[in-house]
């Protein structure tokens, strides 16, 4: 489809940036590409944006219409999260190194979802403090054989498979 496609690019969102997702896909081309948001993303508008770019996260989130799926591989670092009602921000695909780390915060009016492969790393932790609506885990796998712990709210979707996998999860929260 339309977008903007990297080739050996690393595209970085610094801490006191703002990007803004307006009908664009950014999409993998050729080479190491990366998108690194240490800033702010805003998606809006009501159609659906896609990133099939690796993504490495270190600042906010901010869905406030339609749904942004983040399909290649993705890092989650210590950064928070805003999904408006109606919205949904996806994470989708089984890439490797996809992966939490740090505490992921935030308040989610709409739908923040795994529909794929997620890990904690070996001698890591990620805390997911995820409240509102809260973290769905709809389909795919969550592994380690790092440590995941849940202070704020994780559902599982009885309509498709999830796997745990040599994962060690603390729950405090409510999963």
């Amino acid at each position: 489809g339309y977008g903007t496609y990297f080739s050996n690019t690393t595209f970085t969102n610094n801490t006191s940036a703002t990007f803004t997702f307006k009908g664009i896909n950014l999409n993998h081309n050729s080479g190491t590409n990366l998108f690194l948001n240490k800033g702010n993303l805003i998606k809006s508008g009501t159609f659906a944006t896609v990133n099939t770019l690796a993504f490495t996260n270190e600042g906010s989130v901010n869905v406030q219409e339609g749904t942004l799926t983040f399909s290649g591989t993705k890092i989650l670092k210590t950064s928070n999260y805003a999904v408006a009602t109606g919205a949904t921000l996806l994470l989708s695909g089984s890439s490797a190194g996809n992966a939490f780390e740090g505490t992921l915060s935030g308040t989610i009016n709409g739908s923040f979802e795994l529909q794929g492969n997620m890990s904690v790393e070996s001698g890591k932790t990620a805390t997911l403090n995820i409240l509102g609506n809260g973290f769905s885990f709809k389909s795919g796998n969550l592994s380690g054989p790092g440590t995941l712990i849940n202070v704020g709210l994780i559902t599982l979707d009885g309509t498709s498979y999830t796997y745990l996998n040599n994962l060690i999860l603390r729950n405090s929260g409510t999963f």
